[in-house]
């Protein structure tokens, strides 16, 4: 199974770009690619830091193309979930 888009020719090649926003990040943030994971993972492996405990936190990605100037993004993908306590 290939994750890549159309364009790529099915070819495992850093031409995407992956943003992501929640937990510190309020704004999107470009993480760049995932050029030593393989095509077909569907977890790369980003890991969001400095999380408050039993806070709830929704996280969201998506990934660009540059094509000339201009970026093409894919549609939104996110999860919602809660940090664990702190255990006493």
């Amino acid at each position: 199974m290939i994750y890549r888009v159309e364009e790529s020719f099915g070819i495992c090649q850093p031409d995407i770009f992956y943003e992501m926003r929640g937990g510190e990040f309020a704004d999107w943030h470009l993480h760049g690619t995932f050029p030593t994971a393989p095509c077909d993972d569907p977890d790369p492996g980003f890991k969001f830091q400095n999380l408050q405990p039993d806070t709830a936190y929704t996280f969201e990605v998506r990934a660009y193309r540059l094509i000339g100037d201009e970026k093409y993004y894919s549609p939104v993908s996110s999860i919602s979930g809660r940090t664990p306590p702190l255990e006493s």
